[in-house]
Parts: structure tokens; sequence; C-alpha cells
């Protein structure tokens, strides 16, 4: 069974971690303690920045006429 586990090759680290055992893929990274919703983000490497830009795409809407034909616009 796969894991698929993003693994990371600028850190060599798989993006997981587990608390006092390993897990059953033996992934990942080890830690003692319970974390805090930020540690665990850090633990498993989830800490990257999130960029928002803007998106283009091409498309056609479509609607129905009053009779019941279906109307194309023209691109979005």
């Amino acid at each position: 069974m796969a894991h698929n586990i993003n693994f990371n090759e600028q850190t060599g680290r798989h993006s997981f971690f587990s608390v006092q055992q390993k897990a059953w893929h033996g992934l990942g990274q080890i830690v003692e303690q319970y974390p805090t919703s930020e540690e665990a983000i850090l633990h498993a490497g989830l800490d990257y920045e999130v960029i928002k830009s803007p998106l283009f795409t091409q498309g056609r809407t479509m609607s129905i006429g009053d009779s019941g034909e279906l109307i194309e616009a023209n691109d979005i």
C-alpha cells in the first residue's frame, strides 16, 4: 500500500510526524510531546508560505433562454 506522503527534496524530509511511536510506514519525525498547531505544522514540514495570485481562464458561460434553448455567451 502506498503512503502518498510528500517528500520535500529541498529538506530531504517527508511531510509527516507522529507522537511517541513510529507510524506503520516508518516515515517522518517522531516527537515526544503532543505539539500545538504551530509546532505540528513545523514538525510536519508544512511551514511554507502561501501566496495568492490571480487566475485567468478561458471558458464560456451558458444559460437557458425563455423558450428553453441553450444560449452560449462570449468568453469570460
